[in-house]
C-alpha cells in the first residue's frame, strides 16, 4: 500500500493508518482520530476476547492510525488461550480507532480501561473496529485493562479485592506452569475466613476507630505488567488508606493443598522479612506496638492469628482434611470449631458462592456474589440460603451432610 504524509493539528489527525501485522508495519487508511493534541506521548490498552477459547495463543493483527504505535516487549503485547492484550502509545486522546482482523478466531467483545467499547464488523473483511482512550501518562497507568477482580469490602476497617482466575486467560508465569486453580480456591478461602475472624475478633472495629485498614486480596495469573507469582494471599494492615505508607504486607505462599508455607512480609521501616511455618510475624504499628501477629501452622499448613490482650486466638485449618485447604477451611477460636466455610467461584458466568456454617449456632448460609466475567465489577449480592438449627432439621438437612456436599446451586437470576 501506498504510505501517505501524516500531520498533526490541533483540530485533528489524518487518516493515514499503520498496519501491525505479527510485529510487522505496514500503512493503510483509517478513521480520523478525535480530540487529539500535541504533547507527550500517551498509552491505552484494550483485551480482545475470542467468543471460545482456542486450544493455542495466536495473534492478531492490529490496524492503528498513523502515529500510534504497540509498546514493544513481551509483557505489553500478549496472547492467553482466549485473549490477547495490547497496549499502545501516541498522542493523547479521548477516542483512538483500532481495526482488528483475527484470522480463524471470532471476537466476541472487547475491554478497554473497564469498558466496553462498541464493536463495528466488516463481515467481509474479516475485521472488528473500536475506538479506545489513550490518555494514560504510562503504560502501567494503563493496566487496569488487565485487572479482573471484584471488591468486597463492606466491613468498615477493612479493604477486601478478590481476584478472579481463569486459566484460559492465564499468562506469564501462570501460562507456562501448571494451573493454580487449587491455590486460587484456597486463597478464596482463607480471605473470607480472615474476614471473618477481624469481625468477630474486634481487629476491623480497632482499625476502623484509627482510621486504619485491613487489606485483603488474592493473586492475579494474566497480568504480565504484575508478576504476581508464585500463588498467595494478603492480610495486610495500613495505618491509614489502604496501600497508604508504613505497612505491614504479608505475601502467603500457598503450595497445591492451599496450605501456607511462606510469609515473604514487606513492613515498614524494616524492609522486606521472611517468615517460615512457626515462626510469629508481628503486625506492628509504627510505634512498633503489635496489631496482631500471623503464624502458619507447622502440622497443617494453616494459619494462626492472634488478636493480642487476652482474647481468643484463631486458627484457619483444612475444612474436612487439617492441611487440605483447597476445597474448605474451618476456623478454630482457642482451639474449639467456630466456622466452616467453602467458595466456588465461576469465572464464565461471573458468580462467585460462599457457603458458611456457623458451628456454634448450627447455622447455615449461602451468599452468591454476581458480577461481570471480563471486568470484574460487582453487580450485586445474593443471600441463596439463610437456615437456623430449626431450618435445617425441619429440612431433614445436617451441617456435617452440607459441608461434605453443598447444595448445587440455582440459576442466575
Amino acid at each position: 500500500m501506498r504510505r501517505l504524509i501524516w500531520r498533526l493539528t490541533v483540530a485533528a489527525m489524518a487518516t493515514v493508518g499503520v498496519v501491525v501485522l505479527g510485529g510487522g508495519t505496514t500503512h493503510a487508511e483509517s478513521a480520523p482520530v478525535a480530540e487529539a493534541v500535541a504533547e507527550a506521548p500517551a498509552y491505552g490498552s484494550f483485551r480482545l476476547i475470542k467468543e471460545r477459547a482456542g486450544t493455542s495463543p495466536s495473534v492478531p493483527e492490529i490496524v492503528l492510525p498513523e502515529g500510534y504505535s504497540l509498546v514493544q516487549g513481551a509483557n505489553h503485547q500478549v496472547a492467553s488461550k482466549l485473549e490477547y492484550y495490547s497496549f499502545i502509545t501516541g498522542p493523547k486522546s479521548t477516542s483512538v480507532p483500532v481495526t482488528v482482523r483475527w484470522p480463524g478466531e471470532r471476537i466476541g467483545s472487547v475491554v478497554s480501561h473497564k469498558t466496553r467499547p462498541a464493536l463495528t464488523r466488516d463481515e467481509t473483511a474479516g475485521t472488528v473496529t473500536f475506538s479506545m482512550p489513550v490518555t494514560s501518562p504510562s503504560a502501567s497507568s494503563a493496566k487496569n485493562t488487565l485487572e479482573v477482580f471484584s471488591y468486597l469490602h463492606r466491613v468498615p476497617g477493612t479493604y477486601f479485592r478478590l481476584e478472579h482466575n481463569d486459566e484460559e486467560r492465564a499468562a506469564g508465569y501462570y501460562a507456562d506452569n501448571p494451573w493454580v486453580g487449587k491455590e486460587s480456591r484456597a486463597a478464596h478461602n482463607q480471605l473470607f475466613a480472615a474476614e471473618a475472624v477481624l469481625i468477630d475478633s474486634g481487629l476491623a472495629a480497632e482499625a476502623k476507630a484509627r482510621g486504619h485498614h485491613w487489606t485483603l486480596m488474592g493473586f492475579e495469573t494474566n497480568n504480565r505488567l504484575h508478576p504476581d507469582n508464585p500463588p498467595h494471599w494478603h492480610l495486610a494492615y495500613y495505618p491509614g488508606a489502604p496501600f497508604s505508607a508504613n505497612g505491614n504486607l504479608p505475601h502467603l505462599w500457598l503450595d497445591p493443598k492451599g496450605r501456607n508455607i511462606k510469609n515473604s512480609m514487606d513492613v515498614a521501616g524494616l524492609g522486606h522479612i521472611n517468615y517460615a511455618p512457626g515462626e510469629v510475624a508481628p503486625v506492628r504499628l509504627m510505634d512498633g506496638s503489635n496489631v496482631a501477629t500471623l503464624t502458619m501452622r507447622t502440622k497443617d499448613g494453616g494459619l494462626d492469628i492472634d488478636p493480642g490482650q487476652g482474647r481468643p486466638v484463631y486458627s484457619i485449618i483444612g475444612g474436612l482434611a487439617r492441611d487440605n485447604l483447597s476445597n474448605s477451611v474451618r476456623v478454630l477460636k482457642d482451639g474449639r470449631p467456630w466456622l466452616w466455610l467453602s467458595t466456588y467461584d465461576n469465572v464464565k458466568t461471573g458468580e462467585l458462592y460462599v457457603h458458611k456454617a456457623d458451628l456454634s449456632a448450627l447455622r447455615w448460609t449461602t451468599l452468591r456474589y454476581n458480577y461481570d466475567a471480563q471486568i470484574g465489577t460487582l453487580k450485586n449480592l445474593e443471600t441463596l440460603a439463610d437456615w437456623s438449627a430449626a431450618d435445617l432439621k425441619a429440612q431433614g438437612r445436617s451441617l456435617p451432610e452440607l459441608m461434605a456436599a453443598p447444595p448445587a446451586p440455582p440459576a442466575a437470576s
